[in-house]
């Protein structure tokens, strides 16, 4: 199985180390996949697959020819469907590597933190919204 594009996340573990964590699968789609049980299935059992590791996948159609601005409009705004806000795509922790979550402080300031405590009963340390890239200009912190 493969996927035909995947935009990482990327964690600095130390000075010499990289790590990358998926955020946004993208599969483009030709006219084959519509032809052939086989391709429905994989395609289906790909989408069900990602959806239970907490992923999103943005899927284009390639059936038709189309002049590069449109399928650049049309890439954006399936990714924008796919991953509306902030809050439904997957950051990971720095220090732990689990997932974590959009959360406020107490004034009201949106950062990534854990849901849960790890096993000595603390959180990592939250990291500032701002500190994270977004996955695309202007996307809101929370879904319309």
């Amino acid at each position: 199985m493969h996927f035909d594009f995947v935009i990482f996340e990327q964690l600095f573990t130390d000075k010499m180390s990289i790590m990358l964590f998926p955020v946004l699968f993208i599969e483009v789609n030709g006219s084959s996949h519509e032809e052939t049980t086989e391709a429905i299935e994989r395609d289906e059992f790909k989408q069900k697959l990602l959806e239970q590791f907490g992923y999103k996948l943005a899927i284009i159609d390639a059936t038709k020819t189309i002049p590069d601005e449109e399928l650049e409009q049309m890439v954006v705004k399936n990714i924008k469907d796919a991953v509306p806000s902030r809050k439904d795509y997957i950051v990971h922790c720095p220090v732990c590597k689990k997932p974590m979550i959009v959360k406020k402080n107490k004034n009201h300031e949106y950062f990534y933190g854990h849901e849960f405590k790890n096993s000595e009963g603390k959180y990592c340390p939250g990291i500032n919204i701002s500190d994270i890239a977004p996955l695309y200009d202007g996307i809101p912190v929370e879904g319309k």
